[in-house]
């Protein structure tokens, strides 16, 4: 089957011959919930119902992606070998030898039951090629149309998202490799990548050290021996200005216990399994990693149950990425999927597996296809004013400085202090490393763990006694993220003008830098093992709350219609909802016959305003302007101001019109030296006044220019 690309959104319209292109995009967000077999009205997107257990073929074409089951019977049959050229034709390249999770707990090696998971390396080659085209539309269509006929190339499927992104699954035997270096060359192509397999390690686990029964990460008073009391994030006073209500944060993990009664949960989506159930499914009982991470962030609050989280009026998007094989593509759409659907922050307690083993700091994977997903989300995300992306920095207790996506720009790596302030031995220092706050020891040594949501019964880290919906087991640099992703969905619902770069910088100048003799504070006041500091979330919070922009500024004079000379008057009332100091834009500009701004055309030198004339005033709300200097005296103009505080513009006042008088004229031409004849032309003889009729003197006037004709 051949495809035709359509050129205005990048879709494909299927034809009757060679392979296809198709949209990812629309399969993500498609949910069945039905055992009977999804199809579509269209031909080509038609999947048989398998019989679970019949171990029959199933050839998967195209269309939504199917529930979870239907991915682990597909997977089932799929181990045999490649298969037809459904949506992921290649997951019959994934083993059915899963490999478990294990964490230590005391002296015992724990490993969570396993599920579908994999035997491939990290950085191993998938087979396919992950590619993001240019910004021309024309050259991309013509790319498209010659890989959909490519004989190498047995589908092009769009990722999801804004930017040009495209999986190429390759026909077996093909050289990724080669494919990707020969796309690199194209003029349409901006990078391409062979597609490899990507191993996540959670930055924290499940310990079994004893539960005490406050939240001293929110709120420090010393409740524990040896505890510094105030050596908490400061949530508490935080929430006097914010609880992080409309705020959404995804949670990229192990997956999420969607029923748990103490978390409000949006619909995710299952990168690992590809489908839209991004429940904890990893082995028999599931892996708590994530629920335990979302509790953190929103347990919700006040409402007589379990424990709050920082953010307790947020909602959790879960994104499943741990507990089975994930590619590039899919590191892509783990981070593009909830950008897109609203999320104001990533949070990513989890780090790349070392291709060393006996170096828990060896080198990340880097390159566009890692970073390039964070960029989006940090430029696309929440309409432009971008999506913040968290990252625990690690749990190696080493100094990590070849992390690429730790690196990046406008990533949050945060790193992890005892409740004493001591960082703990555990925490990655290096670099990247942006701020720390609280938490639990990862290796169950000294017990000061964080109390979180757990898997629901006795099927996650438990500890509690009778309750086991809750657990006492988390720490690690993955206990500390999420405390920095909960304060910044506070923040973004205190002011929803905020942008993730002015977040971040606030986040690090609030911070408490800790002071203790290995700091080592440069002049900037940054260490490379404290990073800014502890995150101080009620500093960072009342540093940015906004009760909304400025109104619209009220113009009292001059009044609507006024004629005024070259001296403008101006007066404004503005009222901000919170007070703040304002600044105020004030534009002037030609109004038409109809009372609309006029423009100026570029090559009419004579043109009264070229541009608006435009004025800047801190704090003031009347002035003085003399017109001459900056406009065409006479005729009928508009004037609007725009008030501003520290987070953008409010709306614009309504458009005052006024006259400008034209500059009166000279009673006579005394001076001129004009002299006319009879006919009102020049004498020779300098005396024209004794002849015939005497002067004949005509004077006409434009708005700027007087003539004396003879």
């Amino acid at each position: 089957m051949s495809s035709q690309v359509s050129p205005a959104s990048g879709s494909v319209t299927p034809s009757p011959q060679l392979g296809r292109v198709h949209d990812v995009r629309q399969a993500l967000a498609v949910v069945s919930l039905s055992d009977e077999p999804v199809s579509h009205s269209s031909s080509s997107w038609t999947m048989p119902s398998p019989q679970k257990g019949s171990g029959s073929s199933l050839a998967v074409q195209a269309g939504p992606v199917p529930q979870r089951g239907r991915m682990k019977t597909r997977r089932r049959v799929w181990v045999c070998g490649r298969m037809g050229s459904g949506l992921r034709h290649h997951a019959c390249m994934r083993p059915s030898v899963p490999v478990p999770v294990c964490v230590l707990v005391g002296v015992l090696v724990v490993c969570f039951a396993p599920s579908s998971a994999m035997a491939q390396k990290h950085g191993e080659l998938t087979g396919d090629v992950l590619t993001r085209l240019g910004d021309e539309p024309a050259l991309n269509e013509e790319l498209l149309q010659s890989l959909a006929a490519d004989p190498r190339v047995d589908e092009v499927v769009r990722r999801p998202g804004k930017w040009p992104v495209y999986s190429l699954l390759l026909a077996a035997g093909t050289d990724p490799a080669k494919v990707a270096a020969g796309l690199s060359e194209q003029a349409a192509v901006r990078w391409a990548e062979p597609d490899r397999w990507l191993v996540r390690v959670p930055q924290g686990a499940p310990l079994n050290d004893p539960y005490w029964d406050q939240l001293w990460h929110l709120e420090n008073v010393g409740q524990f021996a040896g505890a510094l009391a105030g050596m908490d994030i400061h949530a508490v006073p935080a929430w006097q200005w914010s609880t992080g209500r409309g705020q959404i944060v995804a949670v990229l993990d192990s997956g999420v216990e969607a029923a748990h009664p103490d978390l409000d949960v949006v619909e995710g989506i299952d990168v690992v399994d590809d489908d839209a159930d991004p429940s904890p499914i990893e082995g028999e009982d599931g892996n708590p990693h994530g629920t335990a991470v979302a509790g953190l962030i929103a347990a919700v609050g006040n409402n007589g149950m379990g424990v709050a989280g920082v953010a307790w009026e947020s909602r959790i998007l879960p994104v499943r990425l741990i507990g089975g094989p994930t590619t590039t593509a899919d590191h892509w759409d783990a981070f593009v999927v909830p950008t897109d659907r609203g999320a104001a922050v990533l949070n990513n307690s989890w780090g790349f597996a070392s291709a060393d083993e006996d170096d828990p700091c060896g080198p990340g994977p880097g390159g566009p296809s890692i970073t390039d997903p964070v960029e989006y989300a940090l430029t696309e995300g929440r309409g432009g004013l971008g999506t913040s992306v968290v990252f625990s920095v690690g749990n190696g207790g080493c100094d990590a400085r070849d992390q690429p996506i730790l690196e990046s720009s406008g990533v949050i790596a945060v790193g992890a202090v005892n409740d004493r302030g001591q960082k703990w031995g555990y925490s990655n220092t290096g670099p990247a490393l942006d701020v720390v706050t609280p938490s639990g020891d990862a290796y169950g040594n000294n017990g000061e763990q964080l109390r979180t949501t757990d898997l629901l019964g006795d099927r996650g880290m438990n500890g509690l006694g009778d309750d086991n919906d809750y657990t006492p087991r988390m720490g690690g640099t993955s206990g500390s993220a999420p405390l920095v992703s909960g304060v910044l969905a506070l923040m973004y619902a205190a002011n929803e003008r905020l942008t993730e770069a002015e977040a971040r910088e606030v986040l690090c100048f609030t911070a408490d830098r800790i002071q203790v003799d290995d700091a080592l504070y440069d002049s900037e006041g940054w260490s490379e093992r404290y990073g800014c500091g502890n995150v101080d979330a009620a500093a960072a919070v009342a540093a940015v709350y906004d009760e909304g922009a400025p109104a619209p500024p009220v113009v009292l004079s001059p009044d609507d219609g006024e004629r005024v000379d070259r001296e403008l008057v101006l007066q404004w009332r503005s009222d901000d909802p919170d007070q703040d100091y304002l600044s105020y834009r004030v534009e002037l500009f030609l109004l038409n016959s109809v009372g609309q701004a006029e423009e100026a055309s570029d090559d009419d030198d004579s043109a009264p305003l070229a541009a608006p004339a435009r004025w800047i005033f801190d704090g003031v709300t009347e002035t003085s302007i003399d017109l001459s200097e900056s406009i065409e005296l006479g005729g009928d103009y508009g004037v609007w101001v725009v008030a501003s505080d520290a987070w953008g513009e409010g709306e614009p006042s309504q458009t005052h019109a006024f006259y400008v008088r034209e500059p009166a004229l000279e009673d006579s031409l005394e001076g001129s030296g004009c002299t006319c004849g009879v006919r009102g032309y020049p004498r020779d003889d300098g005396h024209g006044w004794k002849a015939g009729l005497g002067l004949v003197l005509i004077v006409m006037m434009t708005r700027r220019r007087v003539w004396a004709v003879c």
